[in-house]
């Protein structure tokens, strides 16, 4: 029959999926780089997570409310004058009234041993978002002057500095 989807798992393997798909002690996950599963033991999972997001170095726990976020984040924009240097029209865009909180979630790497996470941060609709692909467009502008072998982020922010 035409278009019908490719079965990429045999029928033994959909029961299987079928019968652990309602556990809670099981976590069902699409890893990084593949299009196969990952099950997972939950409390597995869970430590892994949490040792991710337990890294002070990288993640910081916000108790301030939403709200509030997104007043500081529009008065930051006043300061800087974003208000006065953009349209109208695109400085209110910038600005979402139903902003929410950013959403940490993972690709497992089964890839590699161990199956780390992979973390993402998913910043769709946050308070900064905005000004986060305007400032994309300027970065994308400049990539043409950055060599392209970049040790780090550090090698690239001097880099665009001198030019």
């Amino acid at each position: 029959a035409r278009n019908q989807p490719v079965k990429s798992i045999s029928t033994g393997e959909r029961v299987v999926l079928r019968s652990i798909k309602g556990r809670q002690d099981i976590r069902i996950k699409c890893p990084d780089k593949s299009k196969s599963l990952v099950v997972m033991n939950q409390e597995t999972y869970l430590k892994k997570a949490h040792s991710i997001l337990d890294d002070e170095t990288k993640y910081e726990k916000v108790e301030k409310p939403l709200g509030s976020l997104e007043k500081e984040t529009h008065t930051l924009y006043k300061e800087l004058g974003l208000d006065e240097k953009l349209s109208n029209r695109l400085f209110t865009a910038i600005n979402f009234g139903d902003a929410r909180f950013p959403e940490f979630y993972d690709l497992p790497k089964s890839h590699k041993p161990g199956i780390p996470l992979h973390p993402v941060i998913s910043a769709f609709q946050t308070p900064t978002a905005g000004i986060s692909i305007i400032l994309e467009r300027i970065l994308n502008q400049l990539l043409p002057y950055v060599p392209a072998n970049l040790k780090n982020t550090y090698e690239a922010l001097d880099h665009l500095r001198t030019c």
